[in-house]
């Protein structure tokens, strides 16, 4: 059985509603104002990856905001990756003014390029992650996330994994909702 993680192959398992949470992050940037978003997106060979890029779209979509596929850069979710790819958007002749990326490890690589390229978060760039982890408030700035509700989806998983083992369950895999957005100091209206 897998948990937060989807293989076509495998039809047991418990994940996020991963379209829902980027979907929950991108309204969060174009509420405060934002028009030129960008992503930061996990590998798109992944389900995590593939579902998160859909709602950005899909976000992006429901507000009306032309999708531009130069504001797009493909992770591999580490710190490295997310460093070379702000610093590719922040190369682009007219960069974003708001990034959401895909997963903490990028976020923390990109928070560093910004950094290193001189701006100041969110003043110049706001920035939003994915996964709340316990270091996220503790940062400068303080990062504003997507939280997954891990607990629910540790219940879940028992529970499923508690079934298998007692030939009760059919191997179908289980979505859960439930995302939801940590609001901190690394996202404000666009300053342009």
């Amino acid at each position: 059985m897998l948990v937060n993680r989807f293989v076509p192959e495998i039809n047991n398992y418990v994940i996020l509603d991963d379209v829902q949470g980027a979907k929950i992050a991108t309204k969060h940037l174009t509420d405060l104002g934002h028009q030129r978003i960008a992503h930061i997106s996990g590998p798109l060979y992944t389900g995590t990856g593939i579902s998160r890029f859909k709602g950005y779209r899909e976000g992006l979509q429901e507000e009306r905001i032309t999708f531009n596929p130069s504001y797009v850069q493909e992770s591999q979710y580490t710190v490295e990756s997310g460093y070379v790819s702000m610093q590719k958007l922040l190369e682009l002749p007219t960069p974003p003014t708001a990034i959401f990326a895909s997963n903490i490890m990028t976020c923390l690589g990109a928070m560093k390029a910004i950094h290193d390229h001189g701006l100041i978060i969110p003043r110049d760039i706001s920035l939003i992650g994915f996964h709340d982890v316990f270091f996220t408030s503790t940062l400068q700035p303080s990062l504003t996330t997507v939280k997954m509700p891990l607990y629910n989806m540790g219940r879940e998983s028992v529970k499923k994994l508690i079934a298998t083992i007692n030939g009760e369950e059919n191997e179908n895999g289980l979505t859960i909702s439930g995302a939801s957005i940590v609001i901190r100091d690394s996202t404000s209206p666009p300053s342009i």
